[in-house]
């Protein structure tokens, strides 16, 4: 008698290394994904705001600081925040790059 064969189908998780999201909702998901974007909570680092400035990774933009964007095509996006402002008498810009995937 033969021995019996076992099949198995491994799935590698699309979101797996990602990481933590920052200053977004989440990071990962099948498209369309849609993303809040969020860095209204970088008011506390800052004596003042000048202006917030979103780049999606998709050649859109914003400068809300908070903001709803859709990706509609399955790809890696490498999304960044600025914000520029005062903190301790010093003209100040933070930069924070998040890492999407839409599969």
């Amino acid at each position: 008698m033969a021995p019996e064969r076992l099949s198995v189908t491994l799935e590698a998780d699309p979101c797996d290394g990602l990481g933590d999201p920052r200053f977004v909702d989440k990071n990962c998901g099948p498209a369309p994904l849609t993303v809040t974007f969020d860095g209204s909570g970088i008011l506390s680092s800052f004596e003042r705001v000048d202006d917030y400035y979103w780049d999606f990774g998709d050649g859109t933009t914003s400068s809300e600081a908070r903001v709803t964007h859709t990706y509609t095509t399955p790809a890696e996006y490498r999304a960044e925040f600025k914000a520029s402002g005062r903190i301790s008498d010093f003209n100040t810009t933070i930069t924070t790059p998040s890492l999407i995937r839409a599969y």
